[in-house]
């Protein structure tokens, strides 16, 4: 089994992460922690929910998956996680869909953009709630660093909403 500390990518021909605590490597996990950070995933491929699942788990953030849009934000909803990892193209509605409604309804949280398709549109990547993205096949540290790029974002105050038009204009009456 390969251990994907090692740099072995998620994605296409991915294999699964050592879970075996025996064997973890990383100082920053230890049994004084706090509880581990809750982290959303959506993607339609259940084997790359896994493997995202698996790879999470191995970074110390506790995950949760959903494999549609419309879970993930039942998901997000229940679970309140601190960020969301979404594939950007599902059947039915997609990760650009799914990024509209966290704005919407969960300002703050952010969203890394998971896709397959390395020139993403730029006003994609502009919309509020995103905090960054991942090409797949991605590499464990690849995904730890958009993780704590993220999280920093989250521990933020969400920006206050725009005044009103009247509200604007008022203020130079």
């Amino acid at each position: 089994m390969t251990n994907l500390r090692t740099g072995t990518s998620i994605g296409k021909g991915m294999s699964m992460p050592d879970t075996n605590p025996e064997h973890n490597t990383n100082p920053e996990i230890d049994a004084d922690a706090p509880p581990p950070v809750p982290v959303g995933a959506v993607d339609d491929e259940a084997g790359i929910c896994f493997l995202i699942e698996k790879s999470l788990a191995v970074l110390g953030y506790a995950p949760h998956t959903a494999e549609d849009a419309d879970s993930g934000l039942e998901l997000i909803r229940e679970v309140r996680p601190k960020v969301v990892l979404s594939d950007i193209r599902m059947p039915g509605h997609d990760g650009v869909w799914l990024v509209q409604q966290i704005a919407e309804a969960f300002p703050g949280l952010p969203v890394v953009l998971v896709t397959a398709v390395p020139d993403l549109d730029g006003r994609l990547i502009l919309q509020p709630a995103v905090a960054g993205y991942l090409v797949k096949p991605f590499s464990l540290e690849q995904l730890r660093a958009v993780l704590v790029n993220a999280l920093a974002l989250a521990d933020r105050e969400p920006p206050p909403r725009a005044s009103t038009s009247t509200e604007f204009t008022d203020f130079f009456d």
